[in-house]
């Protein structure tokens, strides 16, 4: 089972970066093709040298412990520097934050507002927080929330070494922190003060965990803690980000497929400890959601009831295309749609929906919503800038900084900058590494239990923009985990690296015959 998810993974990674170097599906920020074949070419060789390199366990210890704190510090200059006045619902719900920190009751549009979509009433509790914070350190909450995701992304700099050496990759680890800072700090969405960034860590929890060679299928304190940690995390995670929901997915199915390989006991103990992780997770994200809206709306105020989007709607909206801007978007964010179902209940938006997906498919029929399926899997994956810049009138938006440091990060990072565009082309070649190089791996490597969250991950979060609501932005929050599954493919590709055993373990003839020696065993 294994060898087939790592498989098709690995082909639909491969599809996914050919496509979009050969044939690119049009994004909104627009490449250059020769430059980006360009800047794949040279990360190619990067990689190279980076293969041959041979650092000590000493040098892989103290990137392990500094490494992240420079990430994180890099992420946070940049993200100050690249910070901006947004237009939609970030700022929406930041302003609705600032209004009530001043004693004002949200309007009835608000409340509703906030009904419709409950992550943002999570949201809108956190921006609370952060308006409180910034208040006491006279600084914009913009600058608290960036902090914030900084500290994210140092954390998930942490998780993904870890999880890379886990498997016995020390160079490659140092290069996942770097593909990292790359593709997920530097990014502006660090600048936004929104969930794109701060659910990411809780991703990489169970990669981290379950590439442990210390797992032995025994219920001590570790494994518990382990369970533990995974399940808030995730919980906290959903109730910022809905397409977290992936997460406790993957782990329950990963902990089905390791049971059926395991002796009695160690499947015992892995469904337990799987169980308390989801136990703990929909308690987690059940609490965190009513703690923040209970904490944050003002006076006695509350939310009106049966107003939130249903699952059907975002289905809804995923099977509908739109061209705007010379762009062909599938099932992104649908204004009209939108104003439809403005004052409907719940079940009223269940009804509405069911009707414009049975439409829809007629409409298509077999062939056309396979097509459909595909371009819209080619192009979310496709964009190396994550929909940056993409939403509302963003790409017109007034910088929040002007001094020396925040110039130079805009002349690069800012759309109106000089060097914005070899910037994507830049990066967007590193995408394509990440995704042929990683798909190529995963292809050849040999299969193991640390691969399998982060394979049934990547594999979910594909079926979930495809599934519920398109735009790259949705990836974003599962890029370190993408990274990171294709760092341990190419760590375990035939002759590369073996996984790291415990010392017990390293004594053990299983082991030294190349046997797995985590759970799966």
């Amino acid at each position: 089972m294994t060898r087939l998810l790592l498989r098709v993974l690995g082909v639909l990674f491969v599809v996914a970066g050919a496509v979009a170097l050969l044939a690119p599906l049009p994004v909104f920020t627009p490449y250059d093709r020769w430059a980006v074949a360009a800047s794949l070419v040279g990360w190619t060789v990067v990689a190279w040298l980076l293969r041959r390199a041979r650092p000590s366990a000493r040098v892989v210890r103290l990137a392990g412990v500094w490494g992240p704190v420079v990430v994180a510090g890099l992420a946070f200059v940049v993200g100050l520097g690249t910070a901006y006045h947004v237009t939609w619902d970030a700022a929406v719900v930041l302003a609705m934050a600032g209004e009530t920190a001043h004693g004002r009751l949200l309007s009835p549009y608000q409340l509703g507002y906030l009904a419709r979509f409950p992550n943002n009433a999570v949201l809108f509790g956190l921006d609370r927080g952060m308006v409180a914070v910034g208040s006491v350190l006279g600084v914009s909450p913009t600058v608290v929330f960036v902090a914030l995701n900084s500290v994210s992304v140092g954390i998930c700099a942490w998780l993904a070494h870890r999880a890379v050496v886990n498997v016995g990759g020390r160079g490659a680890a140092l290069a996942a922190q770097a593909v990292i800072l790359g593709l997920f700090g530097l990014s502006p969405w660090v600048s936004v003060p929104y969930t794109d960034v701060l659910p990411a860590g809780a991703a990489l929890v169970p990669a981290w965990l379950l590439s442990s060679p210390r797992l032995r299928g025994r219920l001590t304190a570790p494994v518990l803690a382990g369970a533990v940690c995974v399940g808030l995390a995730t919980g906290v995670a959903i109730a910022l980000k809905a397409t977290m929901w992936v997460v406790p997915a993957a782990v329950a199915a990963t902990s089905l497929v390791i049971a059926g390989a395991s002796t009695v006991r160690r499947a015992g103990v892995g469904l337990l400890c799987a169980s308390l992780a989801l136990g703990l997770c929909v308690v987690s994200a059940s609490t965190s959601t009513r703690a923040a809206v209970t904490l944050a709306l003002p006076g006695h105020q509350s939310l009106p009831n049966d107003r939130s989007w249903t699952a059907l709607m975002y289905v809804d909206m995923a099977l509908q295309k739109q061209h705007l801007n010379g762009i062909d978007r599938y099932g992104t964010y649908n204004g009209p749609m939108v104003r439809e179902v403005l004052n409907m209940t719940s079940t009223q938006m269940n009804s509405y929906a069911r009707s414009g997906i049975r439409a829809r498919l007629a409409d298509l029929g077999p062939v056309g919503v396979s097509v459909f399926e595909t371009k819209a899997f080619l192009w979310n994956w496709g964009d190396g800038s994550f929909w940056a810049w993409g939403e509302g009138a963003d790409q017109s938006a007034r910088s929040m900084f002007t001094g020396s440091v925040a110039r130079w990060v805009q002349s690069w990072n800012n759309p109106h900058g000089r060097y914005y565009g070899l910037r994507g082309d830049v990066m967007q070649g590193l995408w394509l590494l990440v995704l042929i190089a990683g798909g190529y791996s995963l292809l050849r490597c040999r299969p193991r239990t640390a691969l399998l969250y982060p394979t049934l991950g990547c594999l979910g979060v594909l079926a979930f923009v495809n599934l519920f609501d398109g735009r790259s932005r949705y990836l974003f929050a599962f890029v370190p985990l993408i990274v990171t599954t294709a760092l341990m493919g190419w760590v375990l590709r035939p002759g590369v690296g073996e996984p790291r055993p415990s010392r017990a373990a390293s004594r053990s003839a299983r082991v030294t015959q190349g046997i797995d020696p985590g759970w799966g065993r």
